[in-house]
């Protein structure tokens, strides 16, 4: 069975972000994650961290953490019972196109602006705080 690193890239955290806390546990305790780049998340604490900062923001960035001079932006894509599904995401060189001069002011898929395959999906955005999985 081969194995996904879920670690690097905006996409595959914009979906780990949002597992239950029992596939979480499944993240190595032990020993640093692989870098992908120089700007790569290596340690479980620094990647527990950075996923706590994409449940609160709702997307996930990537600023050359896979690829360097590649940036992209996530969001997850939630069922009707409030799963995580899948995510979409946009990359693009050089980082400027995604990030613009300011990675802080980059929010195009805020709480507030969710994608529309969610609400296609049965979505109910009243409920702001997304379940986790159901695995």
């Amino acid at each position: 069975m081969a194995r996904c690193r879920l670690h690097g890239g905006a996409n595959a955290r914009a979906l780990l972000a949002f597992e239950s806390p029992e596939f979480l546990e499944e993240v190595p305790r032990h020993g640093p994650l692989k870098p992908f780049t120089k700007k790569s998340v290596t340690s479980r604490a620094g990647l527990i961290k950075e996923l706590e900062q994409i449940r609160r923001d709702g997307y996930a960035i990537s600023d050359e953490d896979m690829i360097p001079h590649i940036s992209s932006i996530g969001a997850p894509v939630f069922g009707y019972r409030r799963q995580i599904l899948a995510s979409i995401f946009r990359s693009a060189v050089p980082r400027p196109a995604i990030l613009g001069d300011n990675r802080e002011r980059t929010s195009p898929w805020s709480p507030r602006r969710r994608p529309r395959c969610s609400r296609a999906l049965g979505l109910d955005e009243s409920d702001t705080q997304p379940a986790s999985s159901a695995r």
